[in-house]
């Protein structure tokens, strides 16, 4: 079983004294003993939490619906991925090494979930959705050879320009001139499949679970 927990993650910037927020995901392997309860799988080092240390919200939004489709303040980042699951909660026997590492994060914790093997293994990740973000002009020149995108912004803000697709590529041809010395930005799609927008996820802890069949 896998036990899935989504916490808030604060980080001080000290020279401008503001509080940043995010949200991490920790993710924790069970396995049931002999007498059939839910015991933690513990690593070599003797740790329970760290198989997963990345923070890739299209992981989050797969495994449990969080954040699914749309970014920080509401921001378009997509169509919404089809999940393994919705939130369940947290087992009713889930065991008492998860139970107090849980309790340690009080409300910062949220979006507890879990998984079998069995659920991950059977899951079509195969699947494609559209991801969308805004690129500079730069950015845009490289989408238009590739017809894929290697860095976005979920939206921009401040003194900055929104243009359309199409303003884009003659701005970027030389055709259209607008006011210098602004950025200017539009938004853009591409078609992902899960098991690249899940890569990390997919390719090492994966296959760590495979370990605990």
């Amino acid at each position: 079983m896998l036990l899935i927990k989504i916490q808030k993650a604060k980080t001080k910037n000290r020279k401008e004294e503001k509080i940043k927020m995010g949200a991490d995901i920790h993710l924790f392997v069970e396995k049931k003993n002999q007498d059939n309860e839910w015991k933690a799988v513990l690593y070599e080092d003797g740790s329970y939490d760290g198989l997963y240390d990345v923070r890739n919200y299209s992981v989050f939004a797969i495994l449990a619906d969080v954040r699914n489709g749309y970014g920080f303040a509401g921001g378009d980042i997509g169509d919404a991925f089809n999940p393994v699951s919705f939130p369940k909660g947290i087992p009713y026997n889930a065991s008492e090494e998860f139970l107090k590492v849980r309790e340690t994060w009080d409300i910062d914790g949220h979006s507890d979930s879990y998984l079998t093997l069995k659920e991950l293994r059977d899951f079509n990740w195969d699947q494609k959705t559209m991801k969308r973000g805004f690129v500079d002009e730069e950015g845009y020149k490289e989408f238009l050879k590739t017809n894929e995108v290697n860095s976005w912004s979920t939206d921009v803000f401040g003194n900055v320009g929104k243009i359309s697709n199409d303003d884009m590529e003659l701005l970027v041809s030389g055709k259209l001139k607008l006011t210098p010395f602004k950025p200017y930005y539009t938004q853009v799609e591409c078609e992902v499949t899960y098991t690249v927008e899940a890569a990390w996820f997919f390719g090492k802890s994966f296959t760590l679970f495979r370990r605990f069949r």
